[in-house]
């Protein structure tokens, strides 16, 4: 029983050192070695740990969490990379990884050198496009997400205020089986682009398919009423 135990042990422990050694390696040619020689690395390492891929990814994540915490972008954003490299599928991984890109570097950066409101700007756009072209490889990997193109609503509306591009996402994750939540977001964007009837017209062919005791019902039928009573307005207001 004893030799058992300690063989466990030891396997452990050399699956934890090469998901430690691994992760540092990747995340080290990532940043310093040619494209063709990256690659040529991680594609011999992801062969040799192939069943231990999400053990590894999660240690990357933790290494990216820790580097995070200190607001090393490098460190940081390299092993996120590694992280999606190894598990593609973890949509966790995306969302986190793009909302730290879009929302978490930008200051970052603004705490290393001086900066003016049209330099913050600049750079908040540039990470800004960074993010959203990382959720646009999530989403090849994992096409079904809503959560992802949740995400890209949100870059575009905080980020950029391109209402409409926010629109599109919100109309691509508002599906047949969206939650009530997410019909909510589709109809307020639809608001916000000064389409008031098709945001009412939503809400109501969707208000059937929730359950009435859902805690956000009410709310729900708030926003109804509030929109018909306001194009009951703009309809009085045009008749006068």
């Amino acid at each position: 029983m004893k030799y058992r135990l300690v063989l466990k042990f030891l396997f452990v422990a050399a699956v934890l050192f090469a998901a430690g050694f691994s992760a540092s390696f990747l995340a080290g040619v990532g940043k310093t070695g040619s494209p063709k020689k990256s690659l040529d690395a991680r594609s011999a390492l992801f062969s040799l740990f192939g069943g231990y891929r999400g053990f590894i990814a999660d240690f990357a994540w933790l290494k990216a969490y820790m580097a995070w915490e200190k607001s090393d972008l490098s460190k940081c954003l390299s092993n996120i990379e590694l992280a999606v490299s190894l598990d593609p599928e973890n949509i966790t991984f995306w969302n986190l990884g793009a909302g730290i890109i879009a929302y978490d570097t930008p200051h970052w950066i603004f705490d290393s050198r001086r900066t003016t409101p049209m330099l913050q700007k600049v750079v908040r756009e540039r990470q800004g496009r960074l993010a959203l072209e990382f959720l646009d490889r999530g989403l090849k990997a994992v096409p079904q997400s809503r959560r992802l193109k949740l995400d890209k609503a949100l870059i575009y509306e905080k980020v950029f205020n391109d209402k409409l591009a926010a629109l599109e996402c919100y109309k691509a994750a508002c599906d047949a089986g969206a939650p009530i939540y997410v019909v909510r977001d589709y109809a307020r964007a639809l608001e916000d682009c000064g389409r008031d009837a098709e945001a009412l017209e939503l809400l109501k062919k969707r208000a059937d398919s929730f359950d009435k005791s859902h805690p956000s019902y009410d709310f729900y039928l708030e926003h109804m009423n509030y929109l018909k009573n306001k194009l009951k307005s703009e309809k009085n207001m045009l008749a006068l």
